[in-house]
């Protein structure tokens, strides 16, 4: 196999062929010409299948953050979704998404916007503000692991040595 890319497109006119080492050609080759080299690292056109794929992917990424767009103002502004409009959103969206639900790495759900899970604990961000500490006293927190309670000490910037009762005084 060579390859031979003309001055006029860039390359340098010259053909260019794989070696060959005792009568075998090898697999893989490099080409040490940088005009040549430099067109065939050029970006490749799309074939026709792939120009209408991301034509459509485009368009549905569109349709689909207006509707994300338009369903948060409405949620915002109290207006109620209709049913059919709902259906259209349930059928493109996580309904997690459309409840107001999220999940923390334990699988459990919170409300949207939630800081920490209301069941155990864990950061359900990875940059929390500090100061921001699950809405439970220390009753809540005696209940968590120490694990837990010194990944919510690091995730709020204080210290995580010392013993579980000292990580929940630090958090209370």
């Amino acid at each position: 196999m060579s390859v031979s890319i003309p001055a006029g497109s860039g390359g340098c006119g010259k053909t260019h062929s794989r070696p060959v080492n005792k009568g075998t050609i090898a697999k893989i080759w490099g080409l040490n010409c940088l005009p040549c080299e430099a067109y065939l690292k050029g970006e490749v056109p799309k074939t026709p299948d792939e120009e209408s794929i991301h034509a459509v992917r485009t368009e549905l990424g569109s349709q689909q953050l207006k509707m994300l767009e338009a369903f948060a103002a409405a949620k915002e502004a109290g207006i109620a979704i209709p049913p059919d409009a709902m259906w259209v959103l349930e059928q493109n969206f996580d309904p997690k998404i459309l409840k107001g639900r999220v999940e923390c790495e334990e699988g459990h759900e919170n409300p949207a916007g939630s800081k920490f899970c209301l069941e155990c604990g864990v950061s359900m961000t990875a940059k929390a503000p500090r100061g921001s500490l699950p809405a439970a006293g220390d009753d809540a927190l005696a209940g968590l692991s120490i694990s837990q309670l010194r990944k919510m000490c690091r995730d709020q910037g204080l210290p995580t040595g010392g013993k579980k009762s000292d990580l929940i005084e630090r958090l209370s």
